[in-house]
């Protein structure tokens, strides 16, 4: 990522999703500095923020 706030964004929303009850089917560890692995999350739903704020970022919800 380009600076650290935009990491910390990205971790935000997997987090986010993953209390909510997202499943990381992929990445979603292993932070490092700014890196952030591409991710891919299932079981979203509206009420995470990766649903309604664009992330910018590696991160793929998927919707049903």
């Amino acid at each position: 990522m380009v600076n650290s706030k935009a990491a910390d964004k990205v971790k935000e929303h997997i987090d986010d999703a993953v209390s909510k009850g997202g499943k990381i089917v992929y990445g979603g560890k292993d932070f490092q500095g700014n890196f952030v692995p591409p991710t891919i999350i299932t079981n979203i739903n509206e009420k995470m923020i990766c649903c309604y704020e664009e992330t910018f970022g590696p991160l793929a919800p998927i919707v049903k």
